[in-house]
């Protein structure tokens, strides 16, 4: 082939077994009997590292939900801007039906 010019489909070919062959040599190989496993999704430490998040979203969630307002409390006086600059205070708007919009109007 040395020499010869290759049509454009030859080449393409080329190519792709090019590729074939790099990913081949690229893909890491089983471990060999005997030899331990890189996984440690059942190590011990791993299963502690596990549960010590899982307690600590657990006492987020668990402090979260007694600090939330319940259905049907009041919600405590905020106060902020209309899109037109103007102050509005949440208690103005008590025995309304209102939508607040919090974060970018663009």
């Amino acid at each position: 082939m040395v020499g010869q010019s290759l049509a454009p489909g030859d080449e393409a070919m080329r190519n792709m077994k090019m590729l074939l062959a790099t990913a081949v040599l690229l893909v890491p190989a089983p471990p060999a009997m005997g030899q331990q496993r890189l996984d440690d999704s059942t190590s011990p430490r791993r299963r502690q590292r596990e549960d010590s998040s899982q307690s600590r979203r657990n006492q987020l969630t668990r402090r979260f939900e007694a600090s939330s307002p319940k259905l049907g409390d009041p919600l405590p006086d905020l106060a902020g801007y209309t899109a037109d600059g103007v102050r509005l205070n949440l208690r103005s708007l008590r025995g309304q039906h209102t939508v607040l919009v919090f974060g970018c109007l663009t």
